[in-house]
């Protein structure tokens, strides 16, 4: 009987309960989006050489927390959450030039609610460049020729002599252009920005530059300058034809890893001796490509351009390996070691590595480290007597690599 009394208080109080909270169970419960954050606004995209930025909006950023970045690209079937950001832009350089990548951005406040996601957009980077008279580094007359580079995708383009590019209007992309530069002698920078069919445009801007010339005196030409390669040296002979101007007063020669070398940087070489006309630049960082440019100055600080000239260093080779000589007893407890001279330009060092076990293990640290490339013996003193010992000679040359020489077994006296 008290069970039965227990059971219907229960099932009155539960009625109780489900009136009192007033839902109609046959309607879905509504969310309250109000407490979710705001999706970012006006997403948009620029690009650049494996490049990708970012930039969105949002009205109230102080209440969020994060922003998170989605992207997919040709090969991928879903959105991958690549990072997040307090800001409101983001650079993504984890990207390859020609492929097309989608994205959108999600917003995380302080309560730990993620808003809806952005709009999506497209961004497909590439490289972009621009070229006045073909590299020429001087102008002798406002009217030049521009050479733009740029993506197949590359739809429209703006051009300017200013960066604000103040009251230029998009016009459809063309590889070459004619251009008029502002009056007046002197360095001239010219600007330029493109559009490509994903609605991206390049980060910031592209500019190249042009010394303007308007030089009274006929002579004062720019000198050709030519380039070969040194197969040994890590580095390049530079020659050039003499200059006839009057009134001349130096050569300076320029380099640059880009392409963009001007007499605003510092010269690896200057002479004020008209006839010389060559200069070797070596001991540069091997596989690697170097610009130059060489300016003939006046005495009155003038100054005109060569071509442009580029070329790359050989590949670094591991050092020529030396012949060591059977090891000889030379008092107790010491042995003598020769070995054919390394001829190298870039050595840098002999390291010698000992054993009492066939296998020489070179990770150790050497018995010796000889400097000099010209020492071709050593003595190894302080070793037991009636012993064998073997040894091993390694060269290291200036970039690290090394070469080892063969193996050889020495017993030193009773």
């Amino acid at each position: 009987m008290k069970r039965n009394t227990l059971l219907i208080v229960l099932l009155i109080s539960l009625l109780y309960t489900l009136q009192g909270c007033e839902k109609n169970f046959n309607d879905p419960v509504s969310i309250d989006m109000s407490r979710y954050p705001q999706s970012p606004t006006k997403l948009k995209a620029e690009v650049g050489d494996e490049y990708i930025r970012l930039s969105w909006k949002y009205e109230n950023i102080t209440k969020i927390e994060y922003f998170y970045i989605f992207r997919k690209d040709t090969l991928m079937d879903d959105f991958v959450k690549i990072d997040s950001t307090e800001n409101i832009f983001y650079e993504d350089e984890n990207v390859k030039n020609g492929m097309i990548y989608e994205y959108y951005i999600s917003s995380f406040d302080d309560n730990h609610f993620e808003g809806k996601p952005s709009q999506y957009v497209l961004a497909c980077p590439g490289i972009y460049s621009l070229l006045i008279n073909n590299g020429v580094g001087v102008a002798e007359t406002r009217k030049v020729t521009l050479t733009m580079i740029a993506p197949e995708n590359t739809q429209f383009m703006q051009i300017s002599n200013d960066s604000l590019f103040s009251d230029v209007v998009w016009e459809p992309f063309a590889t070459t252009r004619q251009w008029l530069l502002t009056e007046g002698d002197g360095l001239k920078t010219i600007y330029a920005r493109f559009l490509n069919e994903y609605d991206n445009t390049t980060f910031g801007f592209i500019k190249n530059r042009i010394i303007l010339r308007n030089e009274t005196r006929s002579n004062f030409a720019p000198v050709t300058l030519r380039i070969y390669v040194e197969l040994e040296n890590f580095g390049f002979s530079l020659t050039w034809d003499q200059s006839n101007y009057e009134r001349f007063g130096s050569y300076r020669l320029f380099r640059s890893t880009s392409s963009e070398v001007n007499d605003e940087l510092t010269p690896i070489f200057v002479t004020r001796n008209r006839d010389e006309n060559y200069y070797k630049d070596i001991g540069l960082n091997s596989a690697t490509t170097y610009y130059y440019r060489l300016f003939v100055f006046s005495l009155n600080g003038k100054s005109v351009g060569s071509n442009l000239v580029s070329a790359t260093t050989i590949a670094n080779k591991p050092p020529k390996a030396v012949t060591l000589a059977k090891p000889l007893p030379i008092t107790k407890g010491a042995l003598k070691l020769t070995w054919s001279q390394n001829r190298d330009n870039d050595f840098d060092s002999y390291r010698i590595y000992r054993s009492k076990v066939a296998t020489i293990d070179s990770t150790l640290a050497p018995v010796i480290i000889i400097s000099d490339q010209q020492i071709t013996s050593y003595e190894d003193k302080g070793l037991e007597n009636n012993t064998f010992y073997y040894y091993q000679l390694f060269v290291f040359d200036q970039n690290g690599l090394r070469s080892g020489s063969n193996e050889v077994e020495g017993k030193t006296l009773p």
